[in-house]
């Protein structure tokens, strides 16, 4: 089993003692899913300055930002773009030896749609299932802004 750090907004978390809060079990599995989902993976437009352990980790969504076409078009391809992070994900998942049930995630469901409020930005719902909580789902959104 792992421990991840907590993180928040972006921030990982300390507590008013100073130590620095973990998470884990569905809720690091979770954390993972999320933070791969908010990481830009590295392609010839997005060439890192630094050594990353895993350059496939991440997904495509940010390359988006920008891209012209029809909406359904669009909203096919950012379909397309969740559905080869959960594969990477998976395949990720399958390379460790040390994973506890709350970080296997067994069921992802999404949708895909623009935002009413501003139709500049896809969002993307999502309601994820680990093997420790078959009973219960957590639910995040992911926001791409597209132009």
């Amino acid at each position: 089993m792992a421990v991840g750090l907590k993180i928040i907004d972006g921030d990982f978390c300390v507590t008013a003692a100073g130590t620095v809060e973990v998470v884990e079990n569905t809720d690091k599995g979770i954390r993972d899913f999320d933070k791969m989902l908010k990481t830009d993976a590295e392609i010839s437009t997005n060439l890192t300055t630094y050594y990353r352990y895993n350059p496939k980790y991440g997904n495509y969504l940010v390359s988006m930002t920008g891209a012209m076409g029809s909406k359904k078009h669009l909203l096919n391809t950012a379909k397309d773009l969740i559905n080869n992070t959960i594969k990477n994900y998976i395949s990720l998942q399958e390379s460790r030896s040390n994973l506890s049930l709350g970080e296997i995630l067994i069921d992802i469901s999404y949708d895909v749609y623009y935002d009413p409020n501003n139709p500049s930005t896809i969002l993307i719902p999502m309601t994820i299932t680990t093997a420790e909580s078959t009973n219960s789902a957590t639910s995040i959104t992911y926001e791409q802004v597209i132009s």
